[in-house]
């Protein structure tokens, strides 16, 4: 298969009056990385971007 889905998807949230809310859902390689834990963000994504490599590369 010469495409397939991303297996990570980033998800906004907003706190307003107490309440939390889903502001955005969206791929993982078109997410802005503000506010967030950087370094957890790249770990993660170069775990899930390693896996996927290997389930279509079949190691």
């Amino acid at each position: 298969m010469s495409w397939y889905p991303e297996s990570v998807y980033t998800i906004d949230i907003c706190e307003s009056e107490g309440e939390l809310y889903v502001l955005e859902l969206g791929s993982f390689s078109c997410a802005g990385e503000y506010a967030c834990d950087l370094s957890a963000i790249v770990e993660f994504g170069a775990k899930a971007a390693w896996e996927d490599y290997e389930a279509v590369n079949q190691f």
